[in-house]
């Protein structure tokens, strides 16, 4: 999954760039489609080119809405989880349009061009990972994309592992099962950690059975990356 990404990443970068940059007033549509490509940097492109007047608020919306991070490759790695994950994709890609469309139509004529800001910088500056070198490899990239990974999920499945053996699986089962209703608020505030990490630990929790999809669902869409 990560070569995969890797591939797309450097030899169709600048294309997904353009395609978000040229939707104009209906930028949300392909950012909700470009959102959902499992690279949180990509909402730090959607944030720069927001900044700097390229794409409207609903393509930004639409953009942190469907962007999953790192929960596509991990419930891609599981089968049976498969149906989940269409299911995600699918919602993700809906309620990002909608909330473009819902935010951009009564703000393209209240919105002052002052509150879109003047950043001049340029997208490919912001990575939410280290910059790869011109010329390195992609299986070299890949992998330490896969390493990264493979630590946070290390962290917090140790983590996640500490709490349930000290306070017992079938006690912190019970507790996050108490939430109720608050259980989605919970997991949206996780959300809402600027990193990758967030993703990787709401869909450890999620395939667990911790947490409910509608609250990884929530916990997703209130994630946006570092954008």
């Amino acid at each position: 999954a990560y070569l995969l990404i890797e591939w797309l990443e450097r030899n169709h970068g600048e294309r997904i760039e353009k395609a978000l940059a040229g939707g104009g007033h209906w930028g949300f549509v392909p950012g909700a489609l470009l959102g959902c490509v499992p690279q949180c940097g990509f909402s730090a492109v959607a944030a720069n080119f927001y900044a700097s007047r390229v794409i409207t608020p609903g393509t930004l919306l639409a953009v942190f809405l469907a962007t999953s991070d790192e929960a596509i490759p991990l419930l891609a790695a599981e089968p049976t989880l498969w149906n989940k994950l269409g299911l995600l994709l699918v919602l993700k890609i809906v309620f990002g349009i909608a909330a473009g469309l819902v935010l951009d139509v009564p703000l393209r004529r209240i919105l002052p061009k002052g509150l879109y800001g003047g950043y001049e910088g340029h997208a490919d500056e912001v990575d939410c990972h280290e910059e790869h070198e011109e010329h390195s490899s992609i299986f070299l990239a890949a992998l330490r994309h896969t390493l990264e990974i493979f630590v946070f999920i290390l962290v917090f499945s140790f983590i996640i592992g500490l709490i349930f053996g000290l306070v017992g699986a079938d006690s912190a089962a019970a507790f996050l099962g108490s939430l109720g209703i608050f259980q989605p608020m919970m997991a949206a505030l996780i959300g809402l950690v600027p990193n990758c990490g967030a993703s990787v630990l709401l869909a450890q929790l999620y395939m667990g059975g911790a947490i409910t999809f509608g609250s990884f669902f929530a916990g997703l869409c209130s994630g946006a990356g570092i954008g």
